[in-house]
């Protein structure tokens, strides 16, 4: 007999809406969405467990985390392609804080530059891009995914657009959030039995340091990410948001410039009648 591993027990969903005491690993977090993230969710009164590079900046977030929100913190400057060193880390964060409710996996690598230079680029290049923004959400998943499901947390994927379009150009980039897009859902239908919620956030341009030139308003902000972070996991036991897009209000008419003839696009050829 199958069973089903549905949430739904009624304290626990109504237990969903808050976030407070629960803990929360965040890959990327020492900038960007990653920071903003992790700030957004110690806001609501959620310990952290920062992982990115950089020990300096997640130490100096960590400890303004604390002093602000009164959170616990745990560092862990990982490299997330090396799955041995992410292994050590989740366990470390998990004696650290006790347990593990929440997954962000937010880390990513690209350069405008290199995406241009595609015949110009090496393996190498392209590996490392392949391997930070897909192997290493796959090595953080498979590392924390038991701690998950004992909680009956959610794991959270922060995407692109570049996963929903082609994007010429920018085809090794787009090549691994479209297979982070598709490990994600086969995430979702595999461990949803079991009270796990999986997300997908796409985002468009943000106004990350990457991008520090871009004028506001001209991309989303990291907060705006975050936000979308914390509705994700906020929802009630039962419910999980599956994909969610956050980009500027206009930018999808742009892929439909003016003019278009729209009953032309849709004609069928002739065919030759020789």
């Amino acid at each position: 007999m199958l069973m089903s591993h549905r949430r739904t027990d009624p304290v626990d969903m109504a237990m969903m809406d808050s976030l407070e005491q629960k803990v929360a690993l965040i890959t990327g977090a020492s900038r960007g969405i990653g920071s903003a993230t992790a700030r957004a969710l110690a806001a609501e009164g959620v310990d952290v467990v920062l992982l990115a590079r950089s020990e300096d900046r997640l130490r100096e977030l960590a400890d303004a985390l604390e002093t602000e929100q009164g959170v616990d913190t745990h560092v862990a400057a990982t490299d997330i392609t090396d799955a041995d060193a992410v292994n050590r880390a989740v366990q470390a964060a998990v004696t650290s804080l006790g347990r593990l409710d929440i997954v962000v996996n937010n880390a990513a690598a690209g350069t405008v530059e290199y995406d241009d230079r595609f015949e110009e680029s090496s393996v190498a290049e392209c590996g490392r891009i392949i391997e930070t923004n897909l192997t290493g959400a796959i090595n953080v998943t498979h590392a924390t995914l038991s701690h998950v499901r004992e909680r009956q947390g959610n794991v959270i994927f922060v995407g692109s657009s570049a996963a929903m379009r082609p994007r010429p150009g920018s085809m090794i980039y787009s090549a691994s959030k479209w297979g982070l897009r598709g490990f994600a859902l086969s995430l979702e239908a595999h461990v949803g039995q079991d009270g796990i919620a999986v997300t997908s956030i796409h985002t468009s341009l943000v106004r990350t340091e990457r991008w520090a030139d871009v004028p506001p308003g001209a991309g989303a902000e990291p907060e705006e990410i975050a936000r979308a972070v914390v509705y994700a996991a906020t929802q009630p036991a039962h419910s999980t948001i599956s994909e969610l897009t956050v980009h500027r209000r206009d930018i999808l008419g742009k892929f439909v410039p003016d003019g278009v003839d729209i009953d032309l696009a849709f004609e069928l050829p002739e065919q030759d009648s020789s």
